[in-house]
């Protein structure tokens, strides 16, 4: 249903609705590296969360 109402929104010319993310469930281990390279870089670059990925077995770099 709220997909038919997102459409008949876009249809009338009215902004589309967001789709939300499921939230990630991370565990210890993965929050304990998480945190390690948060205390390294507030900011990792795209390298260093792809590497962050594969380690922990995530899906890719984004994190959000």
């Amino acid at each position: 249903e709220r997909k038919e109402d997102a459409k008949a929104m876009e249809d009338e010319g009215q902004t589309k609705i967001k789709q939300r993310r499921s939230r990630t469930n991370f565990t210890l281990e993965q929050l304990n590296e998480l945190e390690r390279l948060f205390d390294e870089t507030h900011y990792p670059d795209a390298f260093m969360r792809e590497e962050l990925s594969q380690r922990l077995g995530g899906s890719g770099g984004r994190g959000q």
